[in-house]
Formats: C-alpha cells, structure tokens, sequence
C-alpha cells in the first residue's frame, strides 16, 4: 500500500475487511502530517477501489469490504458529519449532524452495519450502510446523565448484539461503569455483563472494550478503582448459554490480567 502513496505520505487509521483483503485509510503527509485525503485498497489485486482527497476524521471499512464510513471534521446543525460510500458503485450519501441524518459520531461498523450515537439524538441507533438514510433505535441514552459516555465494539461475527462499554461521569447510576451487549435490531434488550471499575480521571482511563469474532471474551483496560493506578489490560469470559437464554443481571465474570509492558 505505502508503494502507492504520494511521496511523503503515510497511512494513518487504517481499518480492514474480516477477509484481511480490503484495507481503508486517512492519508496525511509528512512533515506536516496534515490529512491530504483517504483511500480504499484491495491488496489482492493491488487496486485502488476508491480515493479522495477530502478533509476527514476517521474512514473505516466494513467487514464485507464493500462500505465505506467517514467521519468528517463537521459539526453542527445542517453539517455532514458522515458519508457512507459504496465503493462498487461509487454512490456516496451524506448523513447531517442532526435530523435528518443523524450521523453516527462514537461508533462501530459490522457487515453492511453500523452502529452508533449522535450529536443530536439522545440514544444509540443501528443502520445498514446500504440504506444509511434509515435507522433504528436500539438504546435511549436519555436515561443517563448527558446521555452517557461510551464505546462500541461489533468484531463479533454475531452482529446482532454491539458490545458497549460504558465510562465516566455520564453514567452515574445506572450503567455506571459496565460492559453490556445490546440487541442491534431494535428490541431495546441489554443484557448486562460485568463492571470494569475504572475511576474515570481522562480518556486515557476508558475502557475502550472490544469482543472476540466468536463472542466468547471480551477485553477492557481499567485501573481498577485506583484514581491514579496504573491501566493493565483484562480478559473476561462470557457465559454465551446465559446469554443466549435471556437478558440478565450484572454478574461476576471470570477474568484475567495482563500487565502492559
């Protein structure tokens, strides 16, 4: 891929197909390292499915290779925060911060999906990227304090459960504090898994929680109640009959430390 950059120019952010063939990229240039652009590569063919040279955030490819999303600098009401591109087709559609679009800012990408919140609409929503205009809710974040903070994680190749970890001062009370699997389909379901404990000082301290492709663990960071402890990495292993079975409590799960070198 770096052959087919521009001189003096480095990927940055890059994402990937769950085929390991498909790679998506922000491009910044030395020395700098302003954003020149963004590229989907298929490294099979060593073609070049898609290039611009637009401002961005962050562009990320789904797992099928095909979707593209890219979160754009903009905000604010009537901004375009998202695009999601086909890159067969080429066809592109603009999602606005607030309504219509309600662009997806703190989000995930599965198959054909992503998952996320908006700016200016107090829940967690999940829409195909082939039809990005429609979307459903799947979590009311109104319920929590500034309507809460959090990561989403969708690596498992069960999609119809996001893994979401919640942190910080927005999730007093209820969710403080946990790692949850929410139905993606719209059933509001929330089967709630374990406490991280992290005392919450900065955006380094988040948990940033992603799950395994066959939905068995999940690993987290935490500094474990310690305002100023150091952040080790923590494997836990779900339970998937009890979750399978039905919502749930949380629970204690079985977990493991492993120390960052």
């Amino acid at each position: 891929l770096t052959e087919r950059l521009p001189p003096n120019s480095n990927f940055f952010q890059a994402s990937i197909s769950a085929d390991d063939d498909v790679f998506a990229t922000t491009v910044k240039k030395a020395p700098s390292w302003n954003v020149t652009g963004y590229l989907v590569y298929r490294r099979s063919t060593k073609a070049i499915l898609y290039k611009s040279t637009d401002d961005n955030n962050e562009v990320k490819i789904d797992k099928s290779g095909r979707y593209l999303y890219v979160n754009t600098n903009d905000q604010g009401a009537g901004k375009i925060e998202g695009i999601v591109i086909d890159t067969e087709t080429g066809k592109r559609t603009n999602l606005t911060d607030d309504a219509p679009g309600h662009a997806p800012s703190h989000y995930d990408v599965g198959t054909n999906l992503i998952v996320g919140n908006s700016n200016y609409l107090p829940g967690i929503t999940a829409r195909r990227m082939s039809d990005p205009t429609h979307f459903v809710s799947i979590f009311k974040t109104s319920i929590l304090p500034n309507y809460g903070g959090f990561h989403l994680s969708l690596l498992a190749d069960d999609e119809s459960r996001v893994l979401v970890g919640f942190y910080g001062p927005h999730t007093s009370g209820i969710m403080q504090n946990e790692l949850v699997l929410i139905d993606t389909t719209g059933s509001q379901q929330v089967w709630r898994l374990l406490h991280h404990h992290v005392v919450f000082n900065s955006y380094g301290d988040t948990p940033r929680a992603n799950i395994s492709r066959d939905g068995r663990f999940v690993a987290f960071t935490s500094n474990w109640g310690k305002a100023n402890g150091r952040r080790d990495l923590f494997v836990a292993r779900l339970n998937r009959a009890s979750i399978e079975s039905a919502p749930q409590r949380p629970r204690r799960a079985t977990a493991s430390r492993k120390n960052f070198s």
